[in-house]
C-alpha cells in the first residue's frame, strides 16, 4: 500500500519501517477522506484509532531496533515519539468529547510531523542499521 504523500525521498531504506511509514500516511489520508466525505464521527473515530494503534506499534518496533542494536540515538527519538503520542491523543480526545471537529486538520498536522520526523529524525539511523545489517 502507497500512500499518496509518500515516495522515494521518504524511504529509510529498512523495509519495515518503510511499510509501516507508508502505512501510517495512507491511514491519514484515510481519516481525511472521511472526514471531507461526510464520514460519522463514529466512523471518524474508528478510523483515528486504528492510527493511533499503527502508530504506537510503528514507535515500538523503531525503539526496540534502537536499542537491541544500541543506537546512540535513542533517546531524543524517543522523547520526540512520546511527544506525539501526548499531542495525537489530545487531539483524539477532544474529537471524541465532541470539543473539536477539525479531522482534516489534525490529519494534516499528522501528515507533516510524520515526513519531518522521516526526514530529520529517522534519517538518522539509516546508515546505522544498515551498518548492523538491518534492511
Amino acid at each position: 500500500m502507497t500512500s499518496p504523500g509518500w515516495n522515494s525521498q521518504y524511504s529509510v531504506h529498512i523495509s519495515t519501517f518503510d511499510t509501516q511509514h507508508q502505512q501510517m500516511l495512507a491511514m491519514i489520508e484515510q481519516v481525511q477522506k472521511s472526514a471531507q466525505t461526510g464520514g460519522s464521527p463514529d466512523h471518524i473515530a474508528k478510523l483515528f484509532d486504528e492510527l493511533m494503534e499503527c502508530t504506537r506499534f510503528h514507535f515500538d518496533s523503531e525503539e526496540k531496533a534502537m536499542q537491541r542494536h544500541g543506537f546512540d540515538g535513542y533517546t531524543p527519538h524517543r522523547t520526540e515519539h512520546q511527544a506525539l503520542l501526548r499531542k495525537a491523543n489530545d487531539y483524539h480526545r477532544q474529537f471524541i468529547e465532541g470539543k473539536t471537529m477539525i479531522p482534516v486538520e489534525i490529519m494534516r498536522y499528522l501528515n507533516d510531523w510524520l515526513l519531518h520526523h522521516i526526514e530529520t529524525m529517522d534519517r538518522q539511523y539509516d546508515s546505522f542499521f544498515h551498518e548492523k545489517g538491518v534492511t
